[in-house]
């Protein structure tokens, strides 16, 4: 049986494995793709594309802060992820990342704060 030994990569930042993680496979259709009036599907697909949501609980401050920076502001950026489609090898590709939803989780008694992450990486 394969092993697997994965390690995620968000803009050539290494981060923890996601807590969640679900990865949709889209198909782009035409404009002109859809049903007829007697109920036949005509669909012609120009792409396939995925979008994986992420989240991470309980980051150390300095761990979330890193994994935000590495994504902020980029017009796309390189991931490595694992894709359904290629068992048991790790994937890079472009994507671009939507809205990020930063929430402290935890504030210890000895300072130290962490902190759930969520965005999602959309295929370019």
């Amino acid at each position: 049986m394969a092993k697997w030994t994965g390690i995620f990569k968000v803009n050539g930042v290494t981060v923890p494995a996601p807590d969640n993680y679900e990865q949709t496979i889209s198909d782009l259709t035409t404009p002109k793709s859809g049903r007829t009036l007697d109920g036949k599907m005509h669909k012609s697909v120009v792409a396939k594309k995925f979008s994986i949501p992420l989240k991470w609980s309980g980051l150390e401050w300095r761990k979330a802060a890193e994994l935000i920076k590495a994504v902020d502001g980029k017009n796309s950026i390189t991931v490595q992820y694992m894709d359904v489609r290629t068992p048991y090898k790790m994937v890079s590709t472009t994507v671009y990342i939507g809205d990020r939803v930063c929430t402290p989780s935890e504030f210890s008694t000895d300072g130290t704060v962490e902190w759930d992450v969520e965005f999602s990486e959309i295929e370019v």
